[in-house]
């Protein structure tokens, strides 16, 4: 367990609490770490001299500003800290969210005892207002890659520490996607490589900003250009898998239109969705896994 962690914060318009994700990194009980934070801001801006101030005021070496020649999105961001890691692995951290301290030592230690693992994820609390309102249910690794094409488990960006090189093999992240790249990285990476996972909450994600969060008509375009990136990870799916996989993205569409009262789109949605019993239990347990709190 001596291996170079490069550990990559994408930061835009948050330096209110990218110090906050800073210091849970350089708090990781494991020290063999780079931390690359790649300002996404427009070049210039008052928001990208925020982060600067910011990277200055630490005086730990680990702590790097990468900067990049123009702002495009939060996958680019991901893919500049990617190619100028230097470790043999990487994880990521939302410029909002937290690890908490061993976190990144259990993970390598995870590995080192699962060679055949090119990567694992962990457990995460979310909070509003530092208080906890939600769990991740515990999930396992078999059959990673569906769960996450069904939406059945969530796998952040947050809770992965990845193999860098598997992570470049399998494409990285997508910089057409404003939305889903997470999701569509992690299908590239778990078809491609196994993932495991630690049944330890050890991230901490906070819901305090509602930072480009999409209604429910972004959200279609989101899903049109999600499944136009994994087009050809979904034609290689089985029949059954295909509806299961529509059936959940047309339920996270009809979610967000029912927040909004559009009722002509849930009805939409909901027939687009489909009758499937299998559809309905995945349904279900997703209601069920929204109000998990761990005990």
């Amino acid at each position: 367990m001596s291996s170079l962690v490069s550990c990559v914060i994408p930061t835009y318009k948050r330096s209110d609490t990218l110090g906050r994700a800073l210091d849970s990194i350089l708090s990781q009980t494991y020290k063999n770490l780079e931390v690359l934070v790649v300002d996404d801001n427009e070049i210039g801006s008052q928001e990208s001299l925020e982060v600067k101030g910011i990277i200055d005021s630490y005086t730990d070496q680990r702590v790097k500003l990468v900067t990049q020649p123009k702002h495009i999105n939060g996958a680019e961001a991901r893919n500049a800290g990617i190619r100028a890691a230097k470790g043999e692995f990487v994880a990521f951290l939302d410029d909002d969210d937290e690890w908490h301290p061993q976190k990144v030592e259990s993970q390598l230690a995870y590995l080192n005892e699962n060679p055949n693992y090119k990567g694992c994820s962990v457990l995460y609390n979310e909070y509003k207002d530092d208080v906890l309102v939600h769990s991740c249910p515990p999930y396992t690794a078999d059959n990673l890659f569906q769960k996450i094409f069904r939406r059945e488990v969530a796998v952040f960006t947050s809770t992965v520490l990845l193999n860098r090189q598997c992570l470049i093999d399998s494409g990285m992240f997508d910089i057409n996607l404003k939305r889903h790249q997470d999701l569509q990285m992690l299908l590239r990476f778990t078809k491609k490589y196994e993932m495991g996972v630690i049944p330890e909450y050890l991230v901490k994600l906070h819901l305090d900003s509602d930072l480009n969060r999409p209604n429910a008509g972004a959200i279609v375009k989101v899903k049109e250009n999600f499944f136009n990136s994994v087009l050809d990870l979904y034609n290689e799916c089985s029949k059954k898998d295909k509806r299961l996989i529509k059936s959940a993205h047309c339920y996270e569409v009809m979610f967000a239109a029912i927040k909004q009262k559009r009722f002509a789109m849930v009805l939409s949605y909901f027939l687009k969705a489909g009758f499937s019993l299998s559809g309905f239990n995945l349904l279900a347990k997703r209601f069920r896994d929204r109000k998990y709190i761990a005990k």
